[in-house]
Parts: structure tokens; sequence; C-alpha cells
């Protein structure tokens, strides 16, 4: 009787842990699935940021060459400013 005991619990104890391991397979394979997710969307994520940084790189660059732009044609205005005002 006691032996039958035994077993019956270890019988339930072996139970509980399948169930528990299987448990555990099913919500480490989500976990892994989450993490492919948003390794790609890191990755997406990554490849929109040096866009955005070639974007802002020519933006920049455009800036510069219209300041320059802006400033000549300054000097250029004050210079026929000052040949307007001698005449």
């Amino acid at each position: 009787m006691r032996k039958n005991l035994i077993i019956g619990i270890l019988l339930v104890i072996l139970v509980l842990s399948l169930i528990f391991g299987y448990h555990e397979k099913v919500r480490a394979d989500q976990n892994e699935e989450k993490a492919l997710e948003n390794a790609v969307l890191a990755r997406e994520a990554e490849l929109r940021a040096l866009e955005q940084m070639k974007i802002a790189e020519a933006s920049e660059r455009r800036a510069e060459a219209n300041l320059q732009d802006a400033m000549r044609q300054k000097e250029i205005a004050e210079e026929n400013y000052k040949k307007s005002k001698l005449k």
C-alpha cells in the first residue's frame, strides 16, 4: 500500500513536471519568435536611421551652399549700392 502511494505521488510529480516543461517550452518558443521579430524591426529602424542621416547631410550641404550664395549676393548688392551712391 505504501509503495503504491509513493508511486502515485511520483506519477503526479512526473505529470506536473511534464506539463511545466511543455509550458516553459511554449513560452521559450514565443519569446524566441518575439526576439526574431524585434531583431527585424531593429534592423529596419537602423536602415531608416541611416537613410534619414543621409537626407540630413544632403540638406545641410544645400543649406551651406545657399548661405554662401546669399553671402555672395549680399556682397554684390553692397557693391552695387556703393556704386549707385557714388554716381
